[in-house]
């Protein structure tokens, strides 16, 4: 009965996953995205139902095995389309996220060899493309510099989920669990090099925290200069059309070597080569603004203003 409970076989396949690639992923921190509740919970604690024990005593003993540590982050199923539609047997919602027409999908319920190669090369193409884009990590005696200056920093507002990509202990970052665009920046001296696609939300979210408590919240943001001209509604009109708000304390011109990224071969980081664009560090002091920014015309989330 156990072994065909939702919840026993969202673990089930942990523990293959671990079975098939455990070697490949020796010494490695895998990250396990689920919408199941419970599976993550039992994978976290390595604990649940008597009827689960001998499974994750399984899943504990491949981790042993393997030197492999599991760290289980809940995702919402709407964004779940493919493992979902996989699950379900849901071949006409599989194809279409992952770029095959229906016919494709009919193809594949009958497992058909020649779709099946198909998905196999699209797999794989699509996996040598993974690259992390809003992983910038500024190099040290940049961060240093403004350490000194401006520090010392309470928190590393946009980090992975292991700090891995911060110079600052992993307990003071947050992360996309523990969202800056979620949690309070009152109070706090912030250091913050947001992801490239949220940057005007994490603007947008300190601004609130700001105005909520003028005196004693600042923050330091390392920004890419990504003019698109007056009135667009995007970050760097927000920068530039509040001078006063937003102080240019640093400035580094196309060409400079600036940031590290993810290195896809382990788990070291490489020089991103010399930036594309400028880049500039604004800081925002602990005194009170001297103006009333009117948040939602910049923001169509209401729930980066509560």
């Amino acid at each position: 009965e156990a072994s065909s409970h939702i919840n026993y076989l969202e673990i089930y396949v942990i523990y293959y996953a671990l079975w098939l690639w455990g070697e490949s992923l020796r010494g490695c921190e895998v990250l396990i995205w689920t919408d199941n509740t419970t599976a993550e919970a039992n994978v976290r604690d390595l604990w649940g139902k008597a009827a689960f024990i001998p499974l994750l005593k399984a899943v504990w003993l491949l981790c042993v095995k393997f030197d492999v540590r599991l760290r289980p982050v809940p995702i919402r199923s709407k964004v779940n389309v493919e493992a979902d539609s996989l699950s379900r047997q849901d071949w006409v919602v599989f194809a279409e996220s992952v770029g095959l027409s229906k016919a494709k999908a009919r193809a594949l319920a009958r497992r058909e060899t020649w779709v099946l190669r198909e998905l196999e090369q699209l797999v794989s193409i699509q996996a040598a493309r993974v690259t992390d884009y809003d992983d910038w990590m500024i190099v040290k005696w940049v961060f240093d510099d403004l350490w000194m200056k401006y520090g010392p920093f309470d928190v590393d507002a946009a980090t992975d989920l292991w700090g891995s990509n911060s110079y600052m202990r992993p307990e003071a970052t947050w992360n996309i669990v523990k969202d800056a665009c979620s949690v309070a920046w009152d109070l706090l001296n912030v250091y913050c090099n947001p992801p490239y696609s949220r940057i005007r939300d994490f603007l947008v979210r300190f601004l609130y925290c700001k105005q909520r408590s003028p005196m004693g919240t600042s923050a330091v943001f390392v920004l890419p200069v990504w003019d698109d001209g007056p009135g667009k509604g995007t970050y760097w009109n927000l920068v530039t059309e509040h001078p006063e708000v937003f102080r240019v304390v640093s400035e580094f011109p196309v060409g400079t070597a600036l940031f590290t990224s993810p290195n896809q071969l382990g788990t070291s980081r490489k020089y991103a080569g010399p930036t594309k664009w400028p880049v500039v560090v604004v800081r925002v002091g602990p005194e009170p603004l001297n103006t009333v920014i009117d948040l939602s015309k910049w923001t169509s989330n209401p729930s980066l203003l509560v």
